[in-house]
């Protein structure tokens, strides 16, 4: 079909999309500002459920039906994933209409091995589709007349947004940031945003 794109707003500012676990992902302007926090906590659940689902199947993989079974609980699994992208971004774009905001995302070369987690998540991250959610953002964004830039997101999760100390130690816990330097404190994947969002603003200012 072809769809009518909105003129581009070509807004100077940006809010910033942290992508996560915890967090599916978080929103926020860089001064943390009009925070959104999409719980992570469905998407671990039914990861869990079809990952079990399939480890009690795989005992009874000479059974002709269990291939049918397999892929019927796969697709029923991508299906849902899908619908929650497509709720998530259009609720992103949303925001960014509201305040008239572009939209900056990390680069995800490399997310899962950045993402510090055990093994056991690692291998349910494989099937977490953070490209799918971005490349979601993005051609909702581009209907909108939205701009969407890419940042590198190296130091985003232990560099303050008040003062830009970066150091591993500003992130205490999984969820806790607390600057060293000036003692700013704030939730660890808010922090995340704010400084995705910052590094938008110079990329759309350069």
């Amino acid at each position: 079909i072809r769809v009518k794109e909105e003129k581009p707003k070509n807004f100077k500012k940006c809010i910033g999309v942290d992508l996560g676990i915890a967090k599916t992902a978080v929103v926020s302007d860089w001064k943390g500002r009009d925070t959104k926090f999409f719980d992570g906590e469905p998407y671990r659940f039914k990861k869990n459920h079809y990952r079990e689902l399939r480890r009690k199947l795989q005992p009874k993989i000479k059974e002709g039906n269990v291939y049918k079974l397999l892929n019927r609980i796969s697709k029923k699994e991508n299906n849902w994933v899908t619908s929650e992208n497509h709720r998530i971004s259009r609720e992103i774009v949303e925001i960014a209409i509201k305040n008239k905001r572009s939209i900056a995302l990390e680069k995800l070369t490399g997310i899962v091995k950045r993402l510090k987690v055990n093994k056991k998540t690692r291998v349910m991250l494989k099937g977490w589709s953070f490209s799918q959610l971005a490349n979601f953002i993005e051609y909702k964004a581009k209907l909108a007349g939205i701009t969407v830039v890419y940042i590198d997101p190296r130091g985003t999760s232990k560099t303050c947004p008040k003062c830009q100390y970066c150091y591993r130690g500003n992130r205490r816990t999984q969820s806790v940031f607390k600057c060293r330097q000036c003692n700013y404190e704030s939730n660890a994947d808010r922090v995340g945003a704010m400084n995705i969002a910052l590094r938008g603003n110079t990329e759309l200012s350069a």
